[in-house]
């Protein structure tokens, strides 16, 4: 992954906390695998999108699938994030 998302630990709390008290959980709809893989595609483009799916409804119960998927995530934005 050549993208890098460079970002200070305050402005990503801030971007957490905004993304999270937007208003608007995730409820019903959760990617699948093929969705999943196009958003790590452009990790940096979707940073913010990807964030919300995996930060707005932590008390979710995930399918074996879903529990794939949000590692696939956690694991992409961890690679592309590089704190300053």
């Amino acid at each position: 992954m050549e993208e890098i998302k460079k970002i200070s630990h305050e402005k990503f709390h801030a971007m957490l906390e905004r993304i999270v008290d937007n208003g608007h959980p995730l409820t019903e709809w959760y990617p699948d695998w093929d969705e999943a893989m196009e958003l790590v595609k452009d990790p940096v483009e979707n940073y913010e999108f990807i964030i919300w799916i995996l930060e707005s409804n932590p008390d979710r119960v995930l399918t074996e699938e879903q529990e794939e998927v949000e590692t696939l995530l956690q694991d992409t934005l961890r690679q592309c994030t590089q704190f300053c």
